[in-house]
């Protein structure tokens, strides 16, 4: 069964309201963003947004979808756990992004943004954790997600380049201890 190539034209519109959000968010809040500052950044009718995504929410999880899969390695080098492979993208991802990080987290009106963000993230850790041969529980995912989500955004904060090293070793430690890795 051969698998059907997506039409590029829907592809390039996802991908330029994709990138308009993105850059957009590195400058302004998230309510102050409106669906037509999206289309105009993107060189999009508004119409073409509505046929594509119900509301800039919508967008942001296809965002975060395709992040996850073009970013993410999907095969970790041999040794490696796919859990600290992912756990290491995310680190490197909140320090590349890290301004985007530390203003997004100050805003209240972009909790929905962090909420989603941390979502995906544990929808992902349990399918590494899955691929390493571990039984995750909803529970001990939210607690290893929402600490780890916590300490890359306090270290956002401060941006103490020198601590960056240490952090990743203490949350795939900490990882490591809750799900009894060796």
């Amino acid at each position: 069964m051969s698998k059907k190539k997506p039409d590029r034209r829907i592809e390039k519109t996802h991908n330029s309201l994709a990138f308009a959000l993105f850059n957009m968010m590195q400058k302004q809040s998230w309510n102050s963003i409106s669906i037509q500052q999206l289309c105009d950044e993107a060189n999009v009718a508004r119409t073409s947004f509505y046929t594509h995504f119900d509301s800039k929410l919508e967008l942001l999880d296809f965002l975060i979808a395709e992040v996850f899969d073009k970013q993410i390695p999907s095969d970790p080098p041999p040794n490696a756990k796919a859990y600290e492979v992912f756990l290491t993208w995310l680190i490197d991802h909140v320090t590349s992004n890290r301004a985007l990080f530390s203003r997004i987290s100050k805003e209240p009106e972009a909790l929905p943004v962090l909420d989603r963000f941390k979502i995906s993230l544990e929808k992902r850790l349990v399918e590494a954790l899955k691929s390493d041969g571990h039984l995750p529980d909803e529970t001990g995912i939210a607690f290893m997600m929402g600490g780890t989500f916590d300490a890359l955004l306090r270290w956002s904060k401060r941006w103490r380049i020198a601590e960056l090293a240490q952090l990743r070793a203490r949350i795939l430690e900490m990882v490591k201890s809750i799900i009894g890795a060796a």
